[in-house]
């Protein structure tokens, strides 16, 4: 879901709306999706950042190239 994110122009989703969208995409309960999330940003395979108060889910490669900043 998060790389079909970035066909958009994103490279984030809200924490609710990938919540949601996978419960929904996978037909399982939330409890499951939440476990998985809390794994994988855990791990590091998945970055929560609060942005404007809204927390967003980034793939580490995606927010590095989000913050990187331009060469001189």
């Amino acid at each position: 879901m998060l790389l079909g994110a970035t066909s958009d122009g994103r490279c984030a989703l809200p924490l609710e709306k990938l919540k949601l969208a996978a419960v929904k995409l996978l037909d399982v309960p939330e409890e499951t999706i939440e476990q998985a999330l809390t794994h994988m940003l855990t791990s590091g395979s998945l970055l929560l950042e609060e942005i404007d108060g809204e927390p967003l889910i980034f793939l580490p490669h995606l927010r590095r190239s989000a913050v990187a900043k331009p060469m001189p």
